[in-house]
């Protein structure tokens, strides 16, 4: 009994502490609603001779008229659009002074590695000099990929590179890759002798840079299906981003090839293999290769060409399913 009457009181001690505890919470909180009032009408009273340019609203995409028959094509392309296309990775600068008085120069560097997370360092691209090359580029974006781009996936800005490679190391070459503040397009080089449909392909391949991150984020249970069906060909949790000598074994009717490749990868649901035929494509690169041929729209060519790899097949018609939702097919 007197160990009930102790508890009780306990009890009753701790519940009075805790609201005096909301009570001091409280008026902590009009103390700094009041605080915070005062401040707002502090500034407000200030005169206007006080107010000075942060700079901090810089508008970095901006791109200006010239006489150069190259950057007025590109002027006159974004004075329709609001599209900024560029070929040189710095676009602009600004100079500031710091709390001690010394200048320091700001640049806004346009890159695919630029990541919320930090760098991600997989891309590399070679800058083009070739200002024919990059008209005939920058014609292209108008033409093929521009018509192609649906409302509300475009990136802040385009840049046009000679070429663009997966991985510093293994130099796999792509058309395109989205990064933070830009979509970079590599070909520039290749634009004279790339055939229509050649051009039509890196075209969608910038559409779907553009449309992998909606497709990750809301198709998350029809990509983890998509991806089982490589997982069951393989008989492997993961068979992404991997060392394909890993669990060569593991894959249908495995042939070694040249530097311990599989002859075909498309045993294994894939449409190619990645960095030197050593690797598996990463989750990305499986989503936009099917999502490409989709676009593509030549549903019985991709049929006839993948006769006999039944997961190529299962994968095409899943990821045309989302196409067809997102209303980028019929």
């Amino acid at each position: 009994m007197r160990l009930y009457l102790m508890t009780e009181r306990w009890l009753q001690m701790k519940e009075m502490e805790l609201h005096w505890l909301n009570i001091k919470k409280r008026e902590m909180r009009k103390v700094i609603f009041i605080w915070m009032l005062c401040c707002g009408l502090v500034a407000c009273n200030r005169e206007d001779k006080e107010t000075h340019a942060s700079f901090k609203d810089m508008e970095w995409f901006v791109v200006e008229d010239s006489d150069d028959e190259l950057d007025h094509l590109i002027y006159e392309f974004y004075v329709s659009t609001g599209i900024p296309l560029f070929y040189t990775d710095t676009i602009r600068s600004r100079t500031e002074i710091n709390e001690w008085g010394r200048e320091y120069t700001l640049y806004q560097i346009l890159n695919p590695n630029y990541m919320i997370e930090g760098m991600a360092n997989l891309w590399t691209f070679k800058k083009s000099e070739d200002r024919e090359k990059l008209k005939k580029g920058v014609e292209f974006f108008r033409d093929q990929v521009y018509p192609k781009l649906p409302e509300g996936y475009r990136s802040p800005c385009y840049l046009l590179v000679d070429k663009l490679y997966q991985k510093e190391f293994y130099q796999d070459e792509v058309g395109a890759r989205k990064g933070l503040n830009t979509t970079v397009i590599g070909k520039i080089s290749e634009m004279d002798e790339m055939s229509e449909e050649d051009q039509k392909r890196l075209a969608w391949e910038v559409v779907a840079e553009e449309l992998y991150d909606t497709i990750s984020v809301n198709y998350e249970k029809e990509l983890d299906a998509f991806f089982q069906v490589s997982f069951l060909l393989c008989n492997k949790k993961d068979v992404y981003s991997d060392l394909i000598t890993k669990f060569k074994n593991n894959i249908p009717n495995y042939k070694a090839a040249v530097h311990g490749s599989a002859t075909d990868p498309r045993e294994a649901g894939f449409l190619r293999w990645w960095q030197s035929n050593w690797y598996t494509p990463e989750y990305k690169d499986d989503v936009c290769g099917y999502l490409i041929e989709v676009l593509l729209g030549d549903d019985d060519g991709f049929a006839t060409r993948n006769a006999g790899f039944s997961g190529c097949l299962k994968k095409y018609d899943m990821m045309k399913d989302i196409a067809i939702e997102l209303g980028l097919r019929n």
